[in-house]
């Protein structure tokens, strides 16, 4: 699918003409609004929406994530929505500049292509090519490994910096366990409603992506979120208590960053993305699954190029998109890029 997203972005963006033709969503004199959700790890099947209104197996039988189900109505739904990789940092490189991983990683000439790489036009350069006025931000987990390639350099002004697994708590740091700010989830959401705040009042356009850490391993989650989710029953695909915790604190994250952009005047004009780097894992540490792949319906996961590994949630709502719609045509991360 080579059209969709970028029409939906262009529309809005008028590209291709002076500085001044950044258009602003329909009734507004203001230019839109741009966040990015990345999850990570998250299956097609990791949470309450179901991805296949025709088929009723395409969503989890034990998560529950009310906001992304209140995102899900409120916008576009892609049923064969898919990573441009199965891992998450060649997804990131490819979702930044809007190219194949067979383009920019594990290169035979890795020194040559990363200086190259460098002068790529990224998401937030074209942004700020198109109008200088957009102020653009990173948060949470940037994964550039290989080259040391920064946020700042591939044109973002507010960042956390060069981040990567172990930033969140990766695997074999102490997880399951619960902690007051569970994958930074907590962190990443305010410092994204503090960034959003700040230029809603400066009246300046923003680009924001928070990459969150959740929901990879390792499993940290909130006291409150496991106590709800002990209470409900559990499902044939998924049956851990603290990994449905984790999902619903990273739900809780989405609905935060979602109420803010209401709260502030913003949601006529904002065009919000949501998916995942990849795939969902096959396996939990300590988990026996004798009932249903975790992926189930698809085949294998994380890490495969089948369905299982690169097939995942994909959510796109703002001015002009029909609430409660839903596409059946392939889209990819790489779809982002106009």
């Amino acid at each position: 699918m080579k059209h969709l997203l970028p029409i939906i972005i262009a529309s809005a963006l008028a590209l291709g003409c002076d500085d001044s033709s950044l258009h602003a969503a329909k009734g507004n004199d203001q230019p839109p609004n741009f966040v990015v959700l990345l999850s990570d790890d998250q299956s097609w099947v990791g949470s309450s929406v179901l991805m296949d209104p025709a088929d009723n197996r395409t969503r989890s039988d034990y998560f529950r994530t009310p906001h992304l189900e209140r995102l899900a109505k409120r916008g576009m739904l892609f049923s064969q929505g898919y990573s441009p990789a199965p891992f998450c940092c060649p997804t990131r490189r490819s979702l930044l500049v809007g190219q194949s991983p067979a383009r920019h990683i594990y290169q035979k000439d890795q020194k040559n292509w990363t200086l190259n790489y460098r002068k790529q036009l990224s998401l937030p350069l074209m942004l700020k090519q198109a109008n200088p006025a957009y102020q653009t931000a990173h948060f949470g987990k940037w994964d550039m490994r290989f080259d040391n390639v920064t946020p700042s350099e591939m044109g973002y002004d507010v960042s956390d910096g060069y981040t990567g697994n172990g930033t969140g708590g990766s695997k074999g740091t102490g997880g399951p366990a619960a902690k007051d700010d569970p994958k930074l989830i907590r962190s990443l959401t305010q410092r994204t409603c503090d960034f959003m705040e700040t230029h809603a009042r400066s009246r300046k356009p923003f680009f924001v992506q928070v990459s969150h850490y959740a929901v990879h391993l390792d499993i940290f989650y909130s006291e409150d979120s496991l106590k709800q989710t002990k209470r409900l029953p559990k499902g044939k695909k998924h049956t851990m208590p603290e990994f449905a915790a984790m999902t619903r604190d990273l739900d809780d994250g989405v609905g935060a960053v979602m109420e803010k952009i209401e709260s502030l005047g913003l949601k006529d004009n904002t065009y919000v993305f949501f998916l995942s780097d990849n795939g969902g894992r096959l396996t939990m540490p300590g988990q026996k699954n004798k009932k249903l792949p975790r992926n189930h319906p698809l085949r294998q996961g994380k890490g495969s190029m089948y369905e299982g590994g690169l097939r995942v949630p994909f959510i796109v709502l703002g001015p002009g998109v029909k609430p409660g719609s839903l596409s059946r045509i392939p889209v990819t991360g790489l779809d982002l890029f106009p």
